[in-house]
Order: structure tokens, then C-alpha cells, then sequence
């Protein structure tokens, strides 16, 4: 889906000089490697593969957008809340994913990224040509993303998250 995505996108606004930036691997990858030469994008698409820790931040860091276009298997199997959105999202990346399992816990829609439906190559080629298309929304996203990831998904907010329920059940209301 996103590789379509992105190549509506290129197609529909003429800017040769967008690259997708695709750090991971899996048993996708010939299929996407066949579907990059089937669309005439092969220069535009960048297949970093399995990267460590210090070079996906890296690859992150020089990105303007993060999209993450996750979907339900075959199997009914899904992903949480994906570690790499938090990523992305914590170094202030505008993120665009999907409406998708513990997604939408994280992502506010328009607020602290852009969500669309599961599969939908027209929803999420619209997300990336808005994103790219509109600096200043991009910015904004970015900034709520990394507020989000702050507020809510650091470790001393979730220590103290996790204390209060642990308090609760053992019953104890003070210290």
C-alpha cells in the first residue's frame, strides 16, 4: 500500500526529487522490490533493510515524513501501538499511519498525525501529497507528535501510571 501510495503521489505532483526511505525486512521484500520496478520508481525507492538502533535514527532524522501503513493479516494477527511510530513521533516526524489495532491511541487524526483506513492506496497517496504539500501542517504534527510521546509514553509517566494501578489493587491509597 504504500509503495503505490507513494507512487500516486510523485506521479500527481511531478516532484521527481521525493525518495521513500524503507528501513526494515521481511518476507515482503522481493514483492515490493517487483513492485518498485513494475512502477518505474527504482530510483526513488531506498531498501536500507535490517539497520541497528544508531542508523534508523539516523535515516529518521534526515526524514520529513513518517509513514507507517499497518494492517490486519491474513491470519486476524495485529500489531499493539508499533515502537517505531513512538520513534518517529518522538523525534517530532509527522506521522501518517492507519486506523489500525492500538494505533489510534497514539495518533490523534489531524492533531498529532494523519490516519487513514486499512489498505487504502488513494487515502494514504491524499495523506502524503497534503503532508507534502502543506510545510506548515507538517511542522504542526510534528511538534503534537513529539508532545504526545513526552506526555504520555515516557518512562516516568508510565512509572507512575503503572504505580497508581499497582497501589490500586494492592489496595493502598497512601504511602
Amino acid at each position: 500500500v504504500a509503495v503505490r501510495s507513494f507512487e500516486t503521489a510523485v506521479r500527481s505532483i511531478s516532484y521527481k526529487r521525493l525518495v521513500f526511505e524503507i528501513v526494515g525486512d521481511g518476507p515482503e521484500r522481493g514483492m515490493l522490490d517487483d513492485l518498485v520496478k513494475s512502477l518505474g520508481i527504482e530510483e526513488q525507492v531506498i531498501f536500507h533493510g535490517r539497520q541497528p538502533t544508531e542508523k534508523t535514527i539516523e535515516i529518521l532524522d534526515s526524514a520529513d515524513i513518517f509513514v507507517l501503513a499497518s494492517r490486519t493479516a491474513k491470519n486476524g494477527d495485529m500489531e499493539g501501538i508499533p515502537v517505531s511510530l513512538m520513534e518517529a513521533m518522538a523525534l517530532g516526524l509527522p506521522v501518517i499511519s492507519t486506523y489500525h489495532s492500538g494505533i489510534p491511541e497514539l495518533v490523534s487524526d489531524g492533531v498529532s498525525g494523519l490516519l487513514v483506513k486499512e489498505n487504502t492506496d488513494e487515502e494514504l497517496a491524499n495523506a502524503l501529497i497534503r503532508l507534502i504539500k502543506t510545510p506548515d501542517l507538517r511542522i504542526r504534527l510534528g511538534a503534537q507528535a513529539r508532545q504526545v510521546i513526552l506526555r504520555e509514553f515516557n518512562l516516568q509517566s508510565l512509572t507512575a501510571t503503572l504505580e497508581n494501578i499497582l497501589n490500586k489493587i494492592a489496595g493502598r491509597t497512601e504511602f
